[in-house]
């Protein structure tokens, strides 16, 4: 019996140890105000994080800037054309907003976009506007093409380095010791007229061709008779002393003044002052007999002033008459209707003799120039 007891107390206790070590192992109880570390199982898999998605931006739309094949890109913007410049067309079709900067804002030199102002680049480049003068459309495409290659243009209300060279063959001549544009466009009414309708290069070109065969001043200097004056004169115009201001120094006249008819040129120019002192005081163009009546040449004198006669159904009005049937007179008017123009044709040879002039000079030339006044009448070639 007591081994019995023995083996059963042996066997209970193997039985006590094994289910020691089949049981699971607890966690141990935490302590208050100590921290838990677990550490994660990395055979258990956690769930990944959720992406944060960004909206993807429309896409810009890209306007049309190539219109019948020439392309604008560079100096046209459709948003800043059609709110800055012309908040009209705000909202407008492509086709619609591009073709009016096209037809209507470049001929007015209107800003396309932000960096090209036309009016600006005109007033920066010398060399462009010889080229161009005030020709926008050609800025535009010069632009276009070349000029955007030195940046955005620049603010320049003001017309920089006023032109005061002329191109022959290709070269520069410089005009800066008898010209100043300036002096000449403030102080002879033709040429400022000249340069509001074109610009500095206009004006420059108007000097050569014509102001210095009229002895305009250039400057404040000048002296149209002077050898160094006429050495330029002649580098332009080899023939100058048949233009009229230079072929009437040799006459003199009786009263101060001096008409002076050419013919070739249909032109006629009043002149004051003397013999190889005479200054241009007004010129006109005219019309000149036809060549079955011609205008007779050589040296006259006005003797006669009349408010105006009678040929057929014309009208002439303010005559001064100087040599026989010769007269300067106006164009013709209707004699039923005296304020009425029936033919006012200038710059051609068709009256019977006399030298018709605008109404308005044949008034002046009757107003101004006393009786008595010497008239030079020539053709050229001589």
């Amino acid at each position: 019996m007591k081994g019995l007891r023995s083996w059963k107390y042996a066997a209970g206790l193997l039985l006590t140890v094994g289910m020691l070590f089949a049981l699971p192992v607890q966690a141990a109880e935490e302590t208050p105000g100590t921290e838990t570390v677990t550490t994660p199982d990395p055979a258990v898999t956690t769930p990944a994080e959720t992406p944060v998605l960004t909206p993807t931006p429309a896409p810009v739309k890209k306007h049309k800037t190539v219109y019948k094949g020439k392309n604008y890109s560079r100096v046209y913007d459709y948003d800043y054309y059609s709110t800055v410049t012309c908040p009209s067309l705000k909202g407008k079709s492509d086709l619609k907003v591009l073709a009016h900067f096209v037809k209507k804002g470049i001929p007015k030199g209107a800003r396309g976009n932000k960096d090209f102002d036309v009016k600006s680049y005109y007033n920066q480049n010398p060399d462009l506007r010889w080229k161009y003068g005030r020709n926008w459309e050609k800025y535009y495409r010069y632009y276009q093409k070349k000029g955007y290659k030195d940046g955005p243009v620049a603010k320049c209300k003001k017309l920089q380095n006023p032109i005061t060279w002329y191109k022959k063959n290709g070269k520069k001549i410089s005009l800066k010791k008898i010209y100043d544009f300036e002096y000449f466009t403030k102080n002879n009414d033709e040429a400022y007229s000249f340069w509001k309708t074109h610009d500095d290069a206009g004006a420059v070109k108007y000097f050569v061709k014509t102001g210095m065969l009229h002895g305009m001043s250039g400057n404040e200097t000048y002296d149209p008779l002077s050898a160094k004056y006429q050495r330029y004169v002649k580098k332009f115009h080899p023939d100058y002393k048949k233009a009229a201001f230079y072929y009437a120094q040799q006459y003199s006249g009786s009263n101060g003044w001096l008409i002076v008819i050419n013919q070739a040129e249909h032109e006629v120019s009043v002149f004051n002052g003397s013999q190889n002192d005479w200054h241009l005081v007004r010129r006109f163009y005219c019309s000149i007999g036809k060549p079955s009546t011609p205008t007779v040449t050589g040296v006259f004198h006005t003797y006669e002033k009349g408010l105006y006669f009678v040929s057929d159904s014309s009208r002439c009005w303010y005559y001064t008459r100087f040599y026989f049937g010769y007269m300067l007179h106006s164009v013709l008017y209707w004699e039923s209707s005296p304020d009425t123009l029936q033919d006012g044709t200038l710059k051609a040879n068709i009256s019977h003799g006399c030298v018709r002039l605008p109404r308005t000079e044949a008034k002046w030339l009757y107003d101004n120039v006393p009786l008595g006044a010497t008239v030079v009448s020539y053709n050229r070639p001589f």
